[in-house]
């Protein structure tokens, strides 16, 4: 399908209402040490980048849904015991950002090689860059139960990566799921709409 929604003010706020429920909705469920990482957040960011035409319109989506589900989230669901928000949020929401480019650049025709290729892509990257942040962000050495940080050498950089290889194989997942719903949504969605106008048309 190569059309693609241009959305109003009202649009967007409705989208990040309904994408922050989907990332509540998804903490609830899968509040498990085992499923940490399984989160819908890089397909929701394939997602906006490759259906919503306007980039300005896409970014404040991206940053509106992750703002209002942290609030939430930080705030109401962990009863503010980790902070208003978490260090670095910052960082975090410009690679989010730009895991939104890999979608409306990536996706800009939906299929299933597209979105698989993307979603891999994304996946990967974000596990390379969010690492690296956390290991220049002073992140905690598993090898001493967290309590030291990990050192600033090369050892300190592969260990961090191989900590989070777990988090990694969630990230992946749970980003195949959440975008084979989605896409598969807006698809089975809009070959209804185009047989029903077809229809009407007749």
């Amino acid at each position: 399908m190569k059309q693609k929604f241009n959305l109003n003010t009202k649009s967007i706020i409705v989208t990040v209402l309904i994408y922050t429920a989907i990332r509540v909705l998804s903490i609830s469920v899968f509040n498990n040490k085992d499923f940490a990482q399984f989160t819908p957040l890089l397909a929701m960011c394939l997602f906006t980048g490759s259906i919503f035409k306007n980039t300005t319109q896409a970014i404040l989506i991206t940053i509106g849904t992750m703002l209002f589900s942290d609030l939430l989230i930080q705030n109401v669901y962990y009863s503010g015991q980790h902070g208003f928000l978490y260090s670095g949020w910052y960082w975090m929401y410009l690679l989010y950002v730009g895991m939104m480019f890999i979608g409306k650049l990536g996706i800009k025709k939906i299929t299933v090689l597209n979105v698989l290729n993307s979603t891999l892509l994304s996946a990967i990257l974000y596990f390379v860059i969010s690492n690296f942040i956390v290991w220049i962000g002073d992140g905690s050495d598993a090898r001493t139960n967290f309590l030291t940080k990990l050192p600033f050498t090369y050892d300190g950089l592969k260990q961090c990566y191989i900590q989070a290889l777990p988090y990694f194989r969630n990230s992946l997942y749970g980003t195949l799921l959440y975008s084979g719903l989605m896409f598969g949504a807006y698809q089975l969605i809009s070959l209804y709409a185009l047989n029903k106008n077809t229809t009407v048309a007749k």
